[in-house]
């Protein structure tokens, strides 16, 4: 359970960072 607790944080954090980095796309264009 807590591995499972770990892996769901880690997919929230990569989600941001996705977010972050389609926020860079955003300026550049």
């Amino acid at each position: 359970t807590a591995a499972h607790c770990a892996g769901s944080s880690i997919t929230v954090i990569l989600g941001a960072h996705n977010i972050r980095k389609k926020e860079d796309t955003w300026q550049k264009l």
